[in-house]
């Protein structure tokens, strides 16, 4: 059987932090639902095709959320035959301690840390020092939704601590806003900016980090981040929402073993991306492999 690792998923409630991760007998429904649409026609046709779509894709983000419990997750994993997946906390919604502990029940969830910006220099890099020794296999970054520049110190700080540990640091990437009209939680979807990530790379050349969805999905940021870090041989890139054309210029771009499967869980589903890697290797098994599985599990020290 094949060995997947999905390096690139969520559990629980990211966007409010509701208790969602422990819920039982949860069902999955069917419902209007943009990003099914666009997994369906293989990551081409667009997410929206105007602005006043917008409510309908946010409307759809939450509802997949509300289903992304632990037991729910499971029976995902069941059904894709997943080896591993990479499990990424954001904090205050989701924390390190709540991924931990749902990785002592579900073993093949690979748990990440997050980093609570409110926190000192000297505390941040304490508890990712305490998380490392509990099992933490690298850390999420997400600036949109945290409210933090990559550019901003603390950061800098985390993403040191784990380089400290040879683990990688994965950060979203897109200038994407994630809620209607006005929230709670402040929020800065420019912090998305693929240009923040590019700096960050060329300041720690020894810091492996992962550009999540290869730099944003609004078109053009994996071949601009791929120019701007060309030479680098810290920079990795997921396969999320990437058509199977997009897989195959990722590959050019960043080379054969730092292209990684990812889903972004529960946004799109395994076998969606993993249709699309087939197409884009064709008959090449090798390739597929280190996309699947090789990359990632070397990237994280894991061996299966």
């Amino acid at each position: 059987m094949k060995r997947v690792i999905d390096c690139h998923a969520h559990l629980g409630d990211i966007s409010w932090g509701k208790n969602v991760i422990w819920k039982q007998g949860v069902e999955q429904h069917d419902f209007p639902n943009p990003l099914k649409s666009h997994e369906d026609s293989g990551f081409i046709e667009p997410l929206l095709s105007n602005m006043d779509d917008f409510p309908e894709l946010l409307q759809a983000t939450y509802r997949l959320l509300d289903e992304n419990t632990l037991e729910n997750l499971s029976k995902t994993l069941d059904r894709g035959g997943i080896t591993y997946i990479v499990m990424l906390p954001i904090h205050p919604f989701i924390t390190f301690e709540e991924i931990l502990a749902a990785s002592k029940l579900e073993t093949r969830i690979i748990p990440f840390t997050s980093v609570d910006f409110s926190q000192s220099i000297s505390q941040i890099i304490a508890k990712l020092k305490s998380d490392v020794k509990k099992g933490a296999r690298g850390l999420k970054l997400h600036p949109v939704v945290q409210y933090v520049s990559l550019s901003d110190p603390k950061v800098h700080a985390a993403v040191e601590t784990m380089a400290s540990y040879n683990m990688p640091t994965l950060s979203h990437c897109g200038i994407n806003d994630y809620y209607i009209g006005e929230s709670p939680y402040p929020r800065n979807p420019e912090f998305g900016n693929f240009e923040y990530f590019v700096k960050l790379c060329h300041a720690y050349p020894n810091a492996k980090l992962v550009a999540g969805h290869a730099g944003g999905l609004l078109g053009g940021e994996m071949e601009i981040l791929a120019e701007k870090t060309k030479g680098l041989k810290n920079v990795y890139v997921d396969t999320s929402f990437r058509p199977a054309a997009g897989i195959i210029q990722a590959v050019e771009l960043f080379g054969r073993d730092r292209v990684m499967f990812g889903t972004d869980h529960p946004f799109s589903t395994q076998a969606g991306g993993l249709r699309e890697i087939r197409k884009a290797c064709a008959n090449d098994q090798e390739l597929e492999d280190m996309i699947v599985f090789q990359n990632a599990a070397d990237l994280l020290g894991v061996y299966h």
